[in-house]
């Protein structure tokens, strides 16, 4: 069985554009996917991820990579468009 990749806050930060305290803020209001603490560190599961954009972009499971312009599919693999 292969272990599942986690994404840590930065990662979500850099996937999805949004600021750090947004990403907090809707962590607080349960608006967030399942989130795994390690130590201090906090990271959300690529499948959990998966499926908290697809819940709130319409169903679409691509999210265009901001800083690398690449687009992550749903296996959390990229490639440039």
């Amino acid at each position: 069985m292969e272990a599942e990749k986690l994404l840590c806050l930065r990662q979500v930060k850099d996937l999805t554009g949004l600021s750090m305290s947004s990403l907090i803020r809707l962590r607080k209001n349960n608006n967030f996917p399942s989130v795994i603490k390690l130590g201090k560190r906090i990271f959300v599961p690529l499948s959990q991820y998966q499926l908290w954009i697809k819940a709130n972009t319409g169903g679409s499971s691509k999210v265009e990579d901001k800083n690398e312009k690449s687009i992550i599919d749903e296996n959390g693999g990229t490639h440039e468009e």
